[in-house]
């Protein structure tokens, strides 16, 4: 007749939440057959009375069954040059909790409205590059847009659970990298989230410049409004991101986990923050107006920033390697990981001049930070190697 199902997780904390429940997908259940999540308690007074004998439960659902399709809707800040690849905003409206994803539609709103606001009252220039904004089913919306919309995409940037209350759910703002050395080697400071990993495989990496730039405006925005619990990690996978990884182009997630509402009856407006919305869209906003600029100073710190984070990246790496070895390690694995974080960081300042197009004031600049990445990486790999 059906399924019933209680499916929670250790951080839902079911001890202090017994009535809550999960929503999720079943298995396709052919005919009339339905489906649905329960509660820890609710669980517990079935199984009670399962055990004592046969269990008859009554159950009222109120279904509609019939073919359709995810409507996608779609906003544009038309660059002066709408030829060039664009920067990409999406945010999935089908997971009916605020947090996830009502709060990553929300900000992705007044994040359009507010850039566009900016531009016809000159507080910013209008973007060489065409921003979109689109709205959709998760995966599935980002995949049709990508393949049907008749745009370019340069980047992509993910809203998911952006609005996730740190004083009430522990939850930090989270970035997830777009697919790097840190996703095939995980080593000291990197941790993934509770998510979990995701296979990457090594031959699979493209070195790009976003990831350091959506960090270094989150260190602006704190800058501006105060201490602000952040970390970016490897990437892990599980949203619309993936459709713009899938095809080659270079895309991040924005988001906050874990809580304890997570996929549950009690993802409420009450855990919600409207200050960590606009911290987010603050942070991703400033990224897509740096991307899709006309102005050459906007790439000069984009190398900049770039260069500062390869010289850190190996300085951590070198130390996660020696530590490492220490414990037992392979010497010659921990001289490969400098080795392709070298790599990556070179294909992500090489990345900058291929934006940017044709801006020869660069080539120096970037020939120059690729040299000095270059050199470091040789010392520290010489280093391990020893």
């Amino acid at each position: 007749a059906g399924v019933i199902v209680r499916w929670l997780e250790s951080y839902h904390r079911v001890e202090e939440h017994p009535d809550v429940a999960q929503f999720g997908y079943l298995s396709d259940l052919r005919g009339t057959h339905v489906g649905f999540s329960i509660g820890e308690r609710a669980y517990g007074l079935l199984r009670a009375a399962a055990d004592a004998g046969t269990a008859r439960v009554r159950v009222a659902v109120d279904v509609v069954r019939a073919p359709s399709a995810a409507t996608a809707i779609e906003a544009r800040i038309e660059g002066t040059d709408p030829s060039l690849p664009a920067v990409v905003f999406v945010a999935h409206v089908d997971e009916p909790g605020a947090n996830d994803n009502a709060s990553g539609v929300a900000a992705l709103v007044e994040l359009a409205r507010t850039t566009r606001r900016a531009i016809d009252e000159g507080a910013v220039l209008s973007p060489l590059r065409t921003i979109v904004f689109v709205w959709g089913q998760e995966i599935e919306v980002s995949g049709a847009w990508l393949d049907g919309s008749g745009i370019t995409a340069g980047v992509g940037l993910v809203f998911d659970m952006v609005g996730s209350d740190p004083a009430e759910t522990g939850a930090p703002f989270l970035v997830e990298r777009m697919p790097d050395p840190g996703a095939v080697w995980l080593r000291a400071p990197d941790v993934h989230s509770e998510w979990g990993e995701s296979a990457v495989a090594e031959e699979g990496l493209h070195g790009h410049f976003l990831n350091d730039t959506t960090i270094a405006a989150i260190d602006v925005v704190r800058g501006i409004d105060g201490p602000w619990e952040t970390r970016a990690h490897p990437f892990e996978g599980g949203s619309d991101h993936v459709s713009f990884l899938g095809r080659e182009i270079p895309a991040l997630l924005a988001w906050h986990f874990t809580d304890d509402a997570y996929h549950t009856t009690r993802d409420r407006l009450s855990r919600v923050s409207g200050r960590e919305m606009r911290r987010v869209s603050a942070a991703m906003g400033a990224v897509a107006l740096a991307l899709a600029s006309s102005a050459i100073e906007d790439r000069r710190e984009i190398v900049d920033v770039v260069e500062r984070a390869a010289l850190t990246r190996l300085d951590w790496a070198l130390a996660a390697g020696r530590e490492t070895i220490a414990a037992g390690g392979d010497a010659a694995v921990e001289a490969h990981v400098i080795e392709a974080w070298g790599r990556w960081y070179d294909e992500a300042l090489a990345s900058i001049a291929a934006w940017g197009a044709t801006d020869a004031a660069l080539d120096g600049p970037i020939a120059a930070a690729r040299a000095r990445v270059s050199e470091r990486a040789a010392v520290v790999r010489a280093d391990l190697s020893r």
